[in-house]
């Protein structure tokens, strides 16, 4: 795993939007040990559009299965207020994934973390993502 400070995560905000009280205390704990501060969390689409508006985090982590509007649908309306907003899906691995991602993609995420989720490629991938912006 890579040192803390190997990227420039010190003050990086997040937001996390899922409905499930497990992923969200566990994605907290990880991304706090990665030096991320979690200014929010989300259980539904409305709910996360609202506080990504409000908290204006760096990162957004989105479900793809939220409860009353789907993550992709919630970036696509982030995106269209906030095109420089980097939203990452988190998705389970399925049959469908792959067009799951596409259709993301052209929703405006960035990247996307696969469930069940490890330390390591959560700050793979969010780092990835933060490189590129």
């Amino acid at each position: 795993m890579m040192e803390k400070d190997t990227m420039n995560k010190a003050g990086m905000r997040v937001l996390i939007a899922d409905s499930s009280p497990f992923i969200v205390i566990m994605l907290t704990t990880v991304l706090e040990k990665l030096g991320f501060e979690v200014v929010g969390t989300a259980k539904e689409g409305k709910e996360a559009i609202d506080k990504y508006m409000k908290l204006k985090p760096d990162v957004m982590l989105v479900d793809a299965e939220l409860k009353d509007l789907e993550g992709i649908e919630a970036t696509r309306i982030i995106e269209t207020e906030n095109s420089s907003s980097i939203v990452i899906l988190m998705v389970a691995e399925s049959s469908d994934t792959p067009d799951l991602i596409v259709k993301a993609v052209k929703a405006g995420i960035k990247g996307y973390l696969r469930k069940p989720f490890s330390a390591e490629e959560n700050e793979a991938r969010i780092g990835g993502v933060l490189k590129k912006s």
